[in-house]
């Protein structure tokens, strides 16, 4: 209700960062209240207006935006986008911490897609600028790089050696992806110490909706021979796959729906300005007309008139 009447005052006045920045904070605000479409709708506004007077700082918050939502709908490659984008206005601005951070995102999105090279070219990208690292993304940093060691097949010991060495430096920190930690023991052949890493990974988070740690402690259950904990794991982890392939599925379909929707709005735009450019043009022909029917008729009635004067005189 506050910010309405400033969206509507910087359509028509201010400059074009002015509006930029009104629509991007519209953008985070139906963020926050968890409307996807508005937010977004509101983001392809300040998107559209002309960028090139908008400070890289800017546009990468709205990139970055942009990045979370199409996460968090499971639009995979358009997430990606955003979030290059978000990385080079922020190497742009300088913000070296922010790269860092949008760079791994862009890691992490692409481990979604089983993408291990990108996934590894954009860890070197990111490492880079360690220096700049917080404690955010030194732990992310570090549970992609275990993720990239046992998806590249490279010895059980190096990748224990990492996992320790990082635990050593963070011991009990919450910030650990345990669930990661997890799979690195159970790849070097040890059960047990993969199952006390979930135990940890279920203290610290919320394990409802997480399938990946149904998923591997039904992997560790089965090498511990508890064969009946491990179909219940399994039988936990398919229902929360489902669920989340549904809603894959639903935002692939919203994303094809506003897709068509935008080329009926585009196409109904077209035939609007093709109707308005036929009007326009036959009111012109009608002027034209007019005016030089009018001046025919003017230049007879000044000659009639004339020769009426001569007659009178």
């Amino acid at each position: 209700s506050i910010i309405a009447p400033a969206v509507k005052y910087y359509e028509c006045h201010g400059s074009k960062e002015e509006r930029f920045l009104c629509n991007y904070y519209h953008a985070r605000i139906y963020e926050n209240a968890g409307d996807v479409k508005s937010a977004l709708l509101a983001a392809v506004k300040a998107e559209s207006t002309d960028t090139s007077k908008v400070n890289a700082e800017d546009k990468c918050l709205l990139y970055a935006l942009k990045g979370r939502i199409y996460h968090d709908e499971w639009r995979i490659h358009e997430s990606i986008d955003a979030y290059i984008l978000a990385s080079r206005y922020a190497l742009e601005s300088k913000k070296y911490r922010h790269y860092a951070y949008y760079t791994l995102k862009v890691a992490d999105n692409y481990r979604y897609n089983n993408d291990i090279e990108n996934l590894y070219k954009f860890l070197q990208a990111a490492e880079k600028y360690k220096s700049y690292y917080t404690l955010t993304e030194t732990h992310n940093y570090k549970s992609l790089m275990l993720l990239y060691m046992i998806e590249s097949d490279i010895n059980p010991i190096q990748c224990i050696k990492y996992a320790e060495q990082y635990l050593k430096e963070y011991p009990h920190d919450k910030m650990i992806n345990w669930h990661i930690i997890a799979k690195v023991y159970l790849y070097s052949g040890n059960p047990d110490k993969a199952f006390e890493m979930l135990q940890k990974y279920a203290e610290y988070n919320n394990i409802s909706s997480a399938p990946q740690y149904y998923g591997l402690l039904a992997d560790v259950l089965e090498e511990l021979h508890d064969y009946n904990n491990a179909l219940n794991a399994n039988r936990i982890f398919t229902t929360l796959i489902k669920r989340r392939d549904a809603a894959r599925h639903l935002s692939d379909i919203k994303l094809v729906e506003e897709r068509f929707e935008n080329e009926i709005v585009q196409s109904r735009q077209k035939h609007i300005m093709t109707y308005v450019a036929s009007i326009s043009i036959l009111l012109i022909f009608i002027i034209l007309y007019m005016t030089v029917k009018w001046r025919i008729e003017r230049r007879k009635s000044m000659s009639d008139l004339a020769d009426l004067q001569q007659e009178y005189d």
